[in-house]
Parts: C-alpha cells; structure tokens; sequence
C-alpha cells in the first residue's frame, strides 16, 4: 500500500490517464480472451450442427470482437506514445 500511494502522489498530473489506459488494457485483454470461446462455438454450434443461421450470428458477434480488440489495441498504443512523448519533453529523457 506504501507503493502505491507513493505512485499515485507521483502521477497527479495524469492519473485519469494512466487509470483509462489500464481500462483499456483490461478490455483489450478480454476481448482477446473471449474471441476463442466464439471460434468454438462457431465450429461446434454452426459449422458441426450446420446450421447457417448461429453461424452467421456467431461470426457478426465474433468479427465485433475483433474490432473492438484492433480498436482498443490502438488506442493502448497511442496512449503509450503520447505519455512518452510528454516524459521526454519534461524531463528530456527517452523512457
């Protein structure tokens, strides 16, 4: 706990930044971990039974997923370069 209030005393400035980045990760990281349950229910509901119908549900729900995983995956990566970005114009130090 000692850590902890010693970063967060530290990032003042941008702790409603740093929270949504880690908001962002989390969900990154869910949506990449859900995205092999729909491959499985695709292939075991849709494709084995045939019934084209869960399948094409299936596959919209999964293709959202994916959006959502490169969407959010690029906001991470934006967000990451522009907390580096200002690091090195306070301090002029590469991170």
């Amino acid at each position: 706990m000692k850590y902890l209030s010693f970063l967060f005393s530290k990032t003042k400035y941008s702790r409603k930044k740093i929270i949504f980045a880690l908001f962002i990760t989390a969900l990154c990281s869910l949506t990449s971990i859900i995205a092999p349950l729909f491959i499985q229910k695709i292939v075991d509901n849709g494709i084995m039974a045939k019934d084209i119908k869960i399948l094409l549900t299936y596959a919209v729900i999964y293709l959202l997923f994916q959006l959502l995983t490169v969407l959010f995956g690029k906001r991470e990566r934006e967000g990451q370069s522009n907390m580096a970005k200002k690091k090195k114009r306070h301090t002029g130090k590469n991170i």
